[in-house]
Parts: C-alpha cells; structure tokens; sequence
C-alpha cells in the first residue's frame, strides 16, 4: 500500500512537472545561477572555491560535452559570483568599528521618525581618518542626522561619519532584521560627526517624487489618504504609522499598500490597454501587430518604478518583466514557463541579494501557481474560477509567510477577496491619474485624489473591523512550521491539474493530520520552567513561561524616536499573567506604554510607582494596580516558586536607580534562574545569604558590566549557564572583560544575544540545561555538574 502511494504521488509530480520542464533549457540555468548565488553570499570560503573549481570545469568542458547550454550556464555563473561576492564584500570592516571617516555622495532618500532624522547615502569616495583601512567597497550607507544639518534628496555632501556594520535583531517567529537591511545593500550604520564640519557639494535638482509629495500634502485630502497616496503611488513606506502598519499585517493586506510587482504590473496593463485602444482608433487593420504599446508600457513601468524611488520590490518587477516586454515586441514565442524561468534569471543576475528577499520567492511562486492551475480551471466558470484561484493563492501565500514569519493572518482570505479589487481597478487607477494629471491640470489631480479619499473611507472601516474582529496572531515556531506547511500542501495539492479528487482527498486528509499531530506548542510540563531572553539591543526584555502561564522580566528598550523593541517582537494582543519590570531606566521599562495600549497584563510588579505606570490619558487608560515588589514576597505557579530577594522591605529604597533593581529567583523541580536586574556588586552582597545551593541559570546583572556580577555572588551561586542582554557594539562595551573573565573562572557557560539572537532555555527532567539560539538554530545541552 505505501509503496502504491509513493509511486501515485511520484506520478502526480511529474505529470505536474513536466510542462514546466519541457522546451526549457533555462531550467537548469536558473538553478545552477541560483546554487552558485547562494554560495557567494552565504557559502563558507572553501564551499566558495569548490563553485568556482566546478565553473572552470564546466566552462573547459571537462564535465560533459561542451555546448550552448553549458556555456550559457558558465556565464551566467560566473556573473552571480562575482555580483555576489560584491555585495557579500560591501560591508564596513571591523577593523573600521566607530572610527571616523570622510565619506562623499548623495542622499538618496531621507526618513523622518518621531524627530529623529535619517538618510540613505550613495558613497562615491570613502577614506578613513584615524586609522588605516578599506572602505572603498561601501556602496550604501544609513546615516542619522544631527539637527543642525539640513540635507535634501538628490544633493551631494562631504561627511564626517562613525559607522559599525549592519546588524539585526533574531528572535523566533521572525527573520533576522539585519538583512532587511543588507537587501537595501547598505553596508555601514552610523551617525554624522559635527566636525569636520558637513559641507554640501552640490545642490539637488528637480526630484520628481518630492515634488509629488507636496502636491498630495495641499490636495485637501485626508491625513489618511495623503498616507495611502504617499505609499502606493510614491513608494514613501515610511508615510504609514504604526497603527496603518499594524492593521495592514493583521488583514494581510500589506503587499497591496506598498509599491511592489503588482503596482508596477497594474501600471503597465493599464498604460498597454490605453495605448492599444488608441493604435486600434488610429490604426484598425494592424493594430494587433504593433509594438509601440508593448514598449511603452515598458517605459511606463520604468519611470513608475524610478518614481517610486527604485524600491527593491518594483526594480524586481521591472526586471521579471523585461522578458515578457522583449517576447512580445520580436518575433520570438517562448512558452509562458521559458518566460518565468527567464524572468526568475534576470532578477537573480541584475539584483543578487534578490535571492534572500522572500518577496521574490512569494510572487514568483504566486505565478506559477496560476499557471499550474490555468488549464485545470479553464472551463470552470468565471466567477468560480477566480473565486478557486484566489483562494489557493491565498493559502499558499499564507502558509509560507506562516512559515518564514511564524504570524498568521486567519482573515486575510477574505479582506484580499474584497481589498485587491477596490485597490487593483479603483484606488490605484484614480491615484495614477492623479499623479499624471498633477503638473498639466492640478485641479483634475485633486479632483482624482478626493474621489480616492471617498472610496478609501469605507475600505479602511471594513479593514478596521476586520483586525479588531480577529486580528494577526504570532504561532509558535514548531506548530508554525508544522501549520504551514500543511496550508501549502494543502494549496500545492488543489492546484495539480491531473490529481483525481480521490487522491486529491487522501493528501488533504494527510496534511491536516500531519498538522493536528505538531501543531501543538511545546510547553513546560508541570512543575518545569523556560526562560528566553529576547534579542531587543542594548535592553531586557526575557518571557518566563510554564506550563499554563507566561511572565516577563522586563519590557525592552524604548529607542530616542519612540521605537520600542517590544513591538518587534511580537504583535499586538498578546497575554501575559504578569509583568515585572526591575526598575526605571529606558532599557527596562521603555515596553511598558506598548503593553499597556496593545497587550493584556494581569498583574504588575515594579520597585516604585513610576510615571510611566500611573500615567492617565486616553490613548493608554486607566493606571493598572501595580504590586511593589520586596523581599520575601513569593507565590507559586504550576509548580514553579517565584520569589523576591531585593529590595529590602525593611528599609528606604535606595537613591541609586540600578540598586532599586527587583532581584527575582525563579525554583522549578530541577532547574533554579536568577535575574538581577541592574543591581550593582553592593546589592550582591546583601544576597549572599540568601542561596543555599548552585543555580542554573544566571541572566547577567546589568548586561554584564564590570560593577555588577561580583566574584563573591558567582563563586556563592555557580551558576551553570550565564546569559548577556546587550546590543551589539554598543557604546557601554557589556559585557566587560572583567565580568567575562569572572566568570570563565567559576565554569559557567556564556551566551550574548548581540552574537546569538534569542536565547531559550529548558530544563531537562533529567536536570541537564537546554539552549536554543536563534541565530544557529542548534540545540547545546550542558549535563549537570
């Protein structure tokens, strides 16, 4: 029977398969362009020169026989490799970490976030000042603006720079933020030195999308509408607040608001059917094998993607649709599978970091799934045809960004069934008619943009209710993988055109139980305990988590432009039974404003009634009952036994804001976590006394600077794991090498969430200590001593 199974599906495959394989020699190119692209910018070195061995041999003919094929493959090679190589090289060197540089170049946008200014800076000449290094190979730089400097888009400047090299954030559930920015190709962040002195070298010219932008902010249309013109029709992402953001990801509508391969596809029908409807009034007879609407949609889709200030999304679909442009404008007559074999090598040759953007891999697999699904709908009817295309998409889609993202939108299906026509044939239509009309008739642009803010209203009410009904919901990594990846089989399945429904049902029947059987999050059991140390930069942020409730010691840092770590973590409407915040320092308490206006808390506990706790307004509400946290407060909860042993309820607090720190030991039945917060050596003293026995796991006191940690608490506590919450070169220089040193003495192993991402831990039954990180995705188990 299984073997009868195997041999079906291997069928449905390749039946499925072949006319994406037949006549397409490009399939292999592609692959191999691919697999070498991969090598050159994640590969190790040796893995490196192994690609190159085989590109030599293969271009020599020494592999098999040479031909068009082959050579077509070697060149193509050879092309990723030295591109991506480029782009692996673009990145400041370490030897180079904050010193100073004189850089020249133009600003090429600039972002204004909460009073902090920022701009992307295209580097032409870069030579460092104090000591000796490379910095030639920078292409891109972020750079943030001090207030004195006033810089517009398209000018040129001589700066005065300190820079470190990109690095994001890793916690579950997400990508790693650093290479949204390394995908932007900037290979350096820093701030610009007030001397030597910024000096301007030359002054802008015209830059048609800022132009665009004031005429939309004196249209008269709503603050929600210049938002939605900003960002759809002049690619200014950063025109959106969080709130717009936060409704876009919980109805899944956040490809439709931003500029990206649909917009520029719609540009270009729309301008292809224009023109073609004019050569048909001019030219009757031989309107149908004219090919200046075919290029000038091309154009058209060019300049849009210029407008929309190059963003990656739409130079991606100007390139993918380079091929269909020359297909359509020659005598040539590819198949539609040669044409997307062709489009996925012209994206991976011009734009290399192309391959880690799963945007590219959601719109390519989108395509596909459209034509796999094509003959098998075609006599379907229409409205049923599109309502079954739909909605596998959909579920494709949703399944691998569950995935990838671990978020799931559960009412994306039907706020896209509604959002992407009203958008796709009404709103982005009026816009772009807006847009073009701005500079001949401006009264025609503003009467388009009115008419678009009316029909905006009701799609955001409808999309408002929507994410208020049943917002975005963050699933744990395992059940997410496990979640979706049946959602994409499930999709995969209903899309093969040549499955019976017989075996179309045995497949949907297999992945839903593959789901049911690991879609369960794993928890503690009872009397057990996990801790995870959140990567949130030069903060705290840790979750403890049993086997029915969920704690946090902490809340992440809160940046100078408002920007919390807390909301990048998880999305809103999370439940916590409790949170303790240490104390009042921004790197602790900076969350504590976005859980109180997105989250549900039970319970808080802090050393002293701080504003940011008995705050009363409107946007946050009524003050929450706060419990002050002292020594020998404890309560006990599934199995597990929380207990206080700082601040002393005998005496004052201290004046020192860090030695008013809440110190929390965590007892499970084998594991013991100590967190102090930022208590100094001096309030280490006073807890001697208080352990009777080692720890498991110790979270560094005050990201483990060199007044904290002390010899006397580590050779008391001998903790086995040590763990670090700092951000990464950061300017405190945490952990100290004397804290590092200290406890490389007492046997502890150390973790940095600066080098590691999150950091989880579990306690084995069997006492052993588990660590996950999220940079390395492996599991260390360190045995009981």
């Amino acid at each position: 029977m299984r073997c009868h199974l195997l041999l079906c599906c291997v069928r449905v495959v390749l039946r499925t398969v072949r006319p994406m394989c037949r006549h397409v020699p490009l399939m292999p190119v592609t692959c191999a362009a691919a697999c070498c692209l991969w090598v050159a910018l994640l590969g190790p070195k040796w893995l490196w020169w192994v690609a190159w061995v085989i590109i030599v041999l293969n271009g020599g003919g020494w592999l098999w026989r040479r031909s068009v094929l082959g050579c077509l493959t070697t060149l193509c090679c050879v092309i990723v490799m030295l591109n991506g190589h480029h782009a692996r090289q673009s990145v400041l060197a370490e030897v180079l970490l904050n010193q100073p540089l004189r850089v020249e170049g133009k600003v090429l946008a600039l972002h204004d976030r909460g009073g902090l200014r920022s701009a992307l800076f295209s580097v032409e000449q870069c030579h460092p000042l104090a000591v000796a290094g490379d910095c030639t190979r920078l292409d891109r730089l972020q750079l943030s603006l001090p207030s004195t400097v006033i810089v517009a888009e398209g000018e040129r400047w001589r700066l005065a720079v300190r820079l470190r090299p990109p690095h994001g954030l890793a916690n579950p559930g997400q990508w790693d933020t650093v290479w949204r920015v390394r995908r932007q190709g900037i290979g350096g962040i820093g701030r610009v030195l007030a001397h030597p002195a910024p000096q301007r070298l030359s002054e802008a010219g015209w830059q048609p999308a800022a132009w665009l932008r004031r005429q939309i902010e004196t249209s008269g249309v709503s603050a929600s509408a210049q938002r939605w013109l900003k960002g759809m029709i002049v690619g200014d992402g950063s025109a959106f607040d969080d709130a717009d953001w936060q409704l876009f990801n919980d109805t899944g509508t956040t490809h439709l608001v931003v500029v990206s391969g649909s917009h520029v596809t719609l540009a270009v029908g729309f301008w292809a059917a224009l023109a073609r409807w004019g050569m048909r009034r001019v030219w009757p007879t031989r309107y149908r094998r004219a090919t200046a609407p075919r290029a000038g949609a091309a154009l058209v889709g060019i300049g849009y993607a210029v407008l929309a200030q190059g963003g990656a999304p739409a130079a991606r679909a100007c390139v993918a649709l380079l091929p269909w442009v020359l297909a359509f404008t020659s005598r040539w007559r590819p198949s539609r599978w040669q044409l997307w074999w062709l489009a996925l090598l012209a994206v991976l040759l011009i734009m290399p970091w192309s391959l880690l953007m799963p945007g590219v891999w959601l719109s390519f697999g989108a395509v596909a799934g459209l034509y796999v699904m094509h003959p098998h709908r075609q006599t379907a009817p229409s409205l049923w045809r599109l309502l079954y295309c739909h909605g596998a998409i959909t579920l494709l889609m949703e399944g691998a960004l569950l995935v990838m993202m671990g978020r799931w939108a559960p009412l994306a299906f039907p706020a896209n069934l509604i959002a992407i026509p009203w958008i796709s044939l009404i709103l982005m239509p009026l816009g772009m008619i807006g847009a073009l009309c701005a500079w001949p008739c401006p009264s025609a642009a503003h009467g388009c943009w009115w008419l678009f803010d009316r029909l905006l209203a009701p799609l955001c009410s409808l999309l408002n209710s929507a994410a208020q009904y049943c917002p975005s919901r963050l699933v744990d990594p395992e059940a997410a993988t496990a979640i979706g990846t049946a959602m994409m089989v499930v999709a995969v399945v209903s899309m093969l055109p040549c499955c019976t429904w017989r075996w179309r049902g045995i497949l949907l029947l297999g992945s839903v139980l593959l789901a049911f059987g690991r879609a369960s999050a794993p928890c503690p059991n009872e009397g057990m305990f996990e801790v995870t140390v959140l990567d949130v930069g030069q903060g705290q942020l840790v979750e403890l988590r049993t086997h029915r409730h969920r704690y946090l010691f902490d809340t992440g840092p809160q940046s100078r432009s408002g920007r919390r770590a807390i909301d990048e973590v998880w999305p809103a409407r999370q439940a916590f039974d409790g949170v303790i915040v240490s104390h009042g320092d921004l790197d602790h308490s900076g969350g504590i404003p976005s859980l109180r206006q997105y989250h549900h808390v039970g319970r808080w506990r802090a050393p002293w009634a701080m504003p940011a706790l008995t705050t009363d307004d409107a946007l946050l509400g009524h003050p929450p009952a706060l419990t002050l946290c002292r020594a020998g407060q404890s309560w006990v909860v599934d199995g597990v036994r929380f207990r206080f042993l700082w601040p002393r309820s005998d005496q004052p607090l201290p004046s020192s804001e860090n030695d008013r720190s809440c110190v929390l030991l965590v007892e499970g039945h084998v594991g013991r976590a100590l967190f102090t917060g930022d208590a100094s050596a001096q309030v280490e003293q006073w807890l001697l006394s208080a352990f009777d026995q080692p720890i498991s796991v110790w979270v560094a006191g005050h990201h483990g600077s060199h007044g904290s940690n002390s010899r006397a608490l580590l050779v008391r506590t001998r903790p086995v794991v040590m763990l670090y919450s700092t951000g990464y070169a950061n300017r405190y220089h945490h952990p100290a090498y004397q804290t590092i040193e200290r406890v490389r003495e007492v046997g502890a192993k150390q973790w940095n969430t600066a080098e590691t991402g999150a950091i989880t831990v579990r306690f084995l039954p069997e006492g052993n200590v588990s660590i996950d990180t999220q940079r390395s995705h492996q599991t260390v188990v360190i045995r009981r001593l």
